[in-house]
C-alpha cells in the first residue's frame, strides 16, 4: 500500500502534478485540502468577525442574525418652548364628576 492510499478521502484530493497542502477541519476532524477550508465567522456588533476556526464547506454555519444588535431609531427632537394644548372646556371639579356618575343609571 502506497502513501497515497492512506490519504484517500472524499474531501481530500491529491494531485501529483500540482500538490496542495492538507488541513484538518476544526469542527469535524476530517482532512480537507487547505484551499477548501473556510474560516468560520460570527456577528460581533455590526461586523462579521472571523473566529479563527477553519472548517470544511459542508460544516460551515451561517452566522446567527440574533447576535447582531437591534436597529434602534433616534428619539425625536424635542420642541423648544412647547405649548401644551389647552382644553376647550374646563374640567369640572372632582365632586361634580362623582355626582354626575352617581346619577347615571349603570346597566339598566
Amino acid at each position: 500500500m502506497g502513501w497515497s492510499a492512506r490519504w484517500r478521502s472524499k474531501n481530500l484530493i491529491i494531485d501529483p502534478e500540482n500538490p496542495n497542502g492538507s488541513g484538518v477541519c476544526d469542527r469535524s476532524g476530517f482532512v480537507f485540502n487547505r484551499k477548501d477550508l473556510i474560516e468560520q465567522k460570527e456577528w460581533r456588533g455590526n461586523r462579521l468577525v472571523g473566529t479563527n476556526m477553519f472548517v470544511g464547506p459542508q460544516y460551515l454555519d451561517k452566522p446567527q442574525q440574533q447576535s447582531r444588535p437591534p436597529a434602534v431609531k433616534d428619539d425625536p427632537r424635542p420642541l423648544k418652548k412647547p405649548r401644551p394644548d389647552q382644553p376647550s372646556q374646563p374640567v369640572p371639579p372632582y365632586n361634580q364628576l362623582v355626582q354626575k356618575l352617581n346619577q347615571s343609571r349603570w346597566g339598566v
